[in-house]
């Protein structure tokens, strides 16, 4: 192998090397924020665990008079006569 030779194979390995490192970076900063939930996300989720707790609350009193109002008007779209 001569002289010549030797350095083009170093700088094509050594330009590979780079893009290959450069993709990987590339890659790495787009999946971030895939991997954190993003605030409004978050909040939704507090959301819907509230939510569900509150069912859960309506499931195991429904014997409760306001759980039966709440369930009436909240679910079902009743309004008191009053």
């Amino acid at each position: 192998m001569t002289l010549r030779t030797k350095a083009i194979t170093i700088i094509i390995i050594i330009a590979l090397a780079t893009y290959a490192i450069v993709s990987i970076f590339v890659i790495w900063r787009l999946t971030i924020p895939i991997s954190e939930p993003q605030p409004e996300i978050r909040r939704e989720i507090t959301e819907l665990y509230q939510r569900i707790a509150d069912l859960e609350y309506m499931l195991e009193n429904t014997d409760d008079p306001e759980v039966i109002r709440q369930i009436a008007e909240e679910l079902l779209g009743l309004i008191p006569p009053d």
